[in-house]
């Protein structure tokens, strides 16, 4: 599902704005796996942060809630 997300986003934007991949950034607010809470074990926002970079696109990650040791791992 991040996938089909990412490709529909990237190209909408891509056609309608005339952008290349290149110049796209994309800010990703929410990387825990559920709200409020630090768990990260499953998330599926790291899918979505693989494909966005596959596109070469800028990428930045806001989660005030993650805890910066762990997201290392």
């Amino acid at each position: 599902m991040g996938t089909e997300i990412v490709n529909q986003s990237v190209n909408l934007s891509s056609s309608k704005f005339e952008l290349n991949h290149e110049s796209l950034n994309a800010l990703v607010m929410g990387f825990t796996f559920k709200e409020d809470c630090p768990d990260m074990r499953n998330t599926k926002v790291t899918d979505v942060i693989e494909e966005l970079k596959q596109y070469s696109c800028n990428v930045d990650v806001y989660d005030p809630w993650v805890n910066h040791e762990m997201e290392k791992h």
